[in-house]
C-alpha cells in the first residue's frame, strides 16, 4: 500500500507541475 500511495503522490506532484506550466503560459 505504501508503494501505491507514494506513486500516487509523485504522479499528483507531476500533475501539479504541469498545471503550473499551463498557468504560466
Amino acid at each position: 500500500v505504501s508503494q501505491m500511495s507514494s506513486r500516487l503522490t509523485s504522479e499528483s506532484r507531476i500533475y501539479a507541475e504541469k498545471a503550473k506550466d499551463l498557468n504560466r503560459q
